[in-house]
């Protein structure tokens, strides 16, 4: 059904701020209220593999540690790490929390900032390709003009 999907909590930059749930599914246009459908059962309700910890904090840790930074990225990253409210790296403060972090740990973020919470859908598209009634049973349509979004 889906060609590739992902997601990913983004980490606010601002210590005021909310975490981002972004979320993405890649499919064929007839495919589209198919793939929003499971999309949204994924958000609402989402898969538990307390099994695969291992591979998640492996995951955390080996993605942390091998990004690499330019002189001008590290610099523009030492400001938003201070805007975030760290004294430093904030690897040095996470690698011990990755290491401590359980499935149960992974549930209560869920809940506390995923679940029942609001969210937006944008679907990119030729509109005649896509089966807009079933596409309505997950919410109000909102069409937008493209020459709104994007530029030349």
């Amino acid at each position: 059904m889906a060609y590739a999907a992902g997601a990913v909590l983004s980490t606010p930059i601002y210590r005021d701020w909310t975490s981002i749930l972004s979320s993405y599914v890649g499919t064929q246009a007839d495919k589209t209220a198919q793939s929003v459908e499971v999309l949204v059962g994924l958000i609402q309700d989402m898969p538990q593999y307390p099994d695969r910890m291992l591979g998640v904090k492996n995951y955390l840790k080996n993605g942390s540690e091998v990004e690499a930074e330019d002189k001008f990225s590290f610099l523009i990253d030492s400001y938003n790490w201070n805007e975030m409210g760290y004294d430093g790296n904030p690897l040095d403060h996470k690698l011990p929390l990755y290491n401590q972090l359980n499935f149960e740990d992974v549930i209560e973020v869920y809940q506390k900032m995923n679940k029942n919470k609001k969210y937006a859908i944008g679907i990119v598209g030729k509109l005649s390709d896509i089966d807009q009634n079933n596409l309505k049973s997950q919410g109000k349509i909102v069409k937008v003009n493209k020459n709104s979004l994007f530029s030349e």
